[in-house]
């Protein structure tokens, strides 16, 4: 066990090379008095504390897995944080992590990579190879699956996002349609719902049936293709990034006028792409000041024809049992027109809200810091 010096508020807590401000301690304090002991929400009384914390005394414990934290205020109060929730945690650090498992992909290194098949049975929603391949590439691909497993799987995600269609959708070539999945036609590389407001989804493609000529599916990684397009049209992608622009669907059936005003590309705080919205088939009115149209037009126009290119595609004629789960706001997909005579084409689709998988794939990762009663201090 080694003793650290007493900080006051202006010095900085040295655990292991990483550093941590006496006011982060104090906030994060993970003990049954300053969070709830079964929902680990915090009840401490932030204003009654002093402005700023001071450390009157520092344990780095090294045996015990554990930095101890005795503070100035009254009553009297002992924090415990253990090491490796303290590293996990630590500026940076988290948002590193997310950088790392993010595999951006074009058709070349992912031929290099490898695509994994995995079988349906042995996919669950508590973790494994299929959840890894969709945080890293942004898709998993599943086989022998069936209407059945598709359910069990989507209960286990739960919520499920319902839609007009319910909780899931059957895509095949109808008369009357009323959006263009519903036809023997192409589909250029989209995502679906640029029209509305639904947060990041996990979108499920899953072949019931497929036996018609042609409608061979692909992905994109939107995320690589936007890297790629920021490099070599800087100009560009500030134009889309800045600059909101109308996506509309009608639905006549459910009388729905859906229209959402919002920039085809999303950055994060690090000024990251976080996400692409793009349905060109949805693309209404602009309003956008005549001025600037032109030029955004180029910008748009160069974006669309980029992602349609081969070097950003992979393509599969999916089989009937045979499913694709992706991240529907990084992979852009879409397919080749068929021929609806020739035998029957039989999508179903499904979403599931993104944050439940991280949420999931997260809960496993921290689980043991999350103490019962007893075990907390």
């Amino acid at each position: 066990m080694t003793t650290l010096p007493a900080k006051d508020d202006a010095h900085l807590i040295d655990v292991s090379g990483r550093k941590f401000h006496p006011a982060w301690l104090r906030y994060s304090c993970p003990c049954a008095r300053c969070r709830h002991p079964e929902s680990f929400q915090k009840v401490s009384d932030l204003s009654s504390r002093p402005e700023l914390p001071v450390a009157a005394h520092v344990e780095l414990d090294t045996e015990a897995n554990e930095l101890r934290v005795d503070w100035s205020e009254q009553p009297a109060h002992r924090s415990h944080y253990p090491l490796d929730w303290l590293l996990l945690h630590s500026a940076g650090e988290q948002r590193a992590e997310d950088l790392d498992h993010t595999v951006r992909w074009d058709a070349r290194t992912l031929r290099a990579r490898g695509v994994r098949w995995h079988e349906a049975d042995a996919c669950g929603p508590d973790g494994g190879p299929w959840l890894d391949d969709l945080r890293s590439v942004g898709f998993a691909l599943l086989t022998g699956l069936t209407p059945h497993g598709l359910e069990r799987l989507l209960t286990g995600l739960a919520p499920v996002f319902h839609t007009e269609y319910g909780r899931q959708a059957d895509v095949k070539a109808v008369p009357g349609a009323e959006d263009l999945a519903e036809t023997e036609s192409a589909l250029p590389a989209h995502t679906d719902y640029p029209y509305k407001v639904t947060g990041p989804l996990t979108q499920f493609c899953y072949y019931a049936e497929n036996r018609a000529t042609g409608g061979e599916f692909f992905l994109v990684d939107g995320f690589k293709a936007l890297d790629d397009f920021r490099r070599d049209h800087p100009h560009w992608f500030d134009l889309l990034v800045s600059t909101p622009v109308e996506f509309e669907q009608v639905y006549t059936s459910w009388r729905y006028l859906y229209r959402v005003r919002r920039p085809v590309v999303t950055l994060d705080a690090r000024g990251a792409v976080k996400a692409i919205h793009l349905g060109h088939s949805h693309a209404w009115a602009w309003d956008i000041e005549p001025e600037l149209c032109g030029e955004f037009y180029r910008a748009y126009h160069g974006l669309v024809r980029q992602l349609g290119e081969d070097r950003y595609r992979w393509a599969h004629r999916f089989a009937g049992g045979e499913c694709a789960v992706f991240r529907n706001d990084r992979i852009l997909h879409g397919r080749n027109a068929f021929d609806p005579r020739t035998g029957v084409r039989h999508l179903i689709t499904a979403y599931v809200p993104w944050q439940q998988l991280e949420s999931r794939i997260r809960f496993h990762k921290e689980r043991r810091f999350y103490f019962s009663p007893h075990e907390r201090k």
